[in-house]
């Protein structure tokens, strides 16, 4: 079994953040009005060791819910996943090493089941993700070069660990991505370029593929994603701070688009794209913004003429709300800590929308999902 081998770099997490209180840090927060159906996002607020809980309406108004920020007991939470059936949220923290579920409420308010515990141990993974089928979990964490794999009872939650562990390539895994076909999982490894393994949804079984190298030593990868038919491959990668497009292949063999790389603003670290697959978004955490592009036939990426729209301090991580129509940011260095962008479905352009604190500062916003 590979070992894992623990790192004293978790003790560079905010301490101060256990040391936070965890109160309401909302005037009069309400749960959704009748009528706006289920839409909820989920903030994680490492520094204050808290989740922010808002109901989405379709206008992009945000609401917090009654209980707002839910206290992350035993962790300062730096990953997320919600299953696909907005049944349950996994919870993974840098600092104790767990991976904590909660259940979700049908107003979107979280809940603790029965034990309370962690249900997994000994890892404090960067990133965590589950396949479509609601089946399977994995996570990585930066300490280990392993993908831990958990399969998921989906009437209780709990996460029964896979064995053996597969070994990623030499790196330090930022991002684990498990494409919308439910074939490949990708890890982004920063300069270690990006791992690929083949992936069946049925066995949970992962086949290592050869890795995919930065296109320049020294170069970072930092995330990765796929459109919505698994046709084409995006990869954020600093240095030449900028997105690459590559087709995958019916064996998941990789190959670079002509044009590739495009010209994005500094430190690409978060991707997103539209339901419909026709506009990509880099998140710049070194430049306060967010780059889009639209997606041609072939793969290729032409940068929109509005680009880039300006975004809080360190833009982290963002993702598509339940209708598809709404792009959330969340910003490691506030200001604000959530954004809701509304997307043209013409254009793809962003129409910036509603703002929230989701926490009482530091916050230091890492990771955001949303759940229906």
């Amino acid at each position: 079994m590979i070992q894992r081998m623990r790192s004293a770099k978790y003790l560079l997490f905010p301490l101060l953040a256990l040391m936070c209180g965890c109160g309401k840090f909302f005037v009069n927060p309400v749960n959704p009005p009748p009528g706006s159906g289920s839409n909820f996002l989920y903030v994680a607020n490492s520094a204050a060791s808290s989740i922010g809980e808002f109901s989405i309406a379709t206008s992009g108004t945000l609401t917090a819910l009654n209980g707002s920020p839910f206290g992350a007991a035993g962790t300062t939470p730096t990953a997320f996943a919600t299953t696909p059936a907005g049944t349950f949220l996994y919870v993974a923290g840098g600092l104790g090493g767990n991976i904590f579920v909660y259940t979700i409420n049908t107003d979107g308010t979280l809940g603790v089941p029965a034990g309370g515990s962690a249900v997994a141990t000994g890892i404090s993974p960067q990133s965590i993700a589950i396949d479509s089928t609601g089946g399977w979990l994995f996570a990585v964490d930066p300490a280990t070069a392993i993908v831990s794999e958990f399969q998921i009872n989906a009437t209780t939650g709990v996460l029964t660990a896979v064995q053996p562990l597969t070994a990623l390539d030499p790196g330090i895994p930022t991002q684990v991505y498990i494409t919308p076909n439910n074939q490949f999982l990708y890890v982004a490894l920063q300069t270690g370029g990006v791992s690929i393994f083949t992936f069946n949804s049925t066995t949970g079984a992962l086949a290592a593929f050869p890795r995919l190298n930065p296109l320049t030593t020294g170069n970072a990868d930092f995330a990765v994603r796929a459109d919505p038919n698994t046709k084409f491959l995006f990869v954020a990668e600093t240095g030449f701070n900028g997105v690459r497009a590559l087709t995958i292949g019916v064996n998941g063999a990789l190959k670079e688009v002509a044009g590739s790389p495009y010209k994005t603003g500094l430190g690409p670290a978060a991707l997103a794209m539209d339901s419909t697959g026709a506009f990509l978004y880099v998140a710049n955490k070194n430049a306060n913004n967010i780059s889009a592009f639209s997606l041609g036939i072939n793969g290729g990426l032409t940068a929109l003429a509005s680009s880039p729209f300006t975004a809080g301090t360190t833009p982290s991580a963002m993702t598509l709300d339940q209708t598809g129509k709404l792009l959330a940011v969340v910003s490691a260095g506030g200001g604000p800590d959530l954004q809701i962008f509304s997307i043209d479905a013409t254009t793809g352009n962003l129409v910036a929308g509603s703002k929230a604190s989701t926490g009482t500062a530091p916050v230091t916003a890492l990771a955001v999902v949303s759940a229906k």
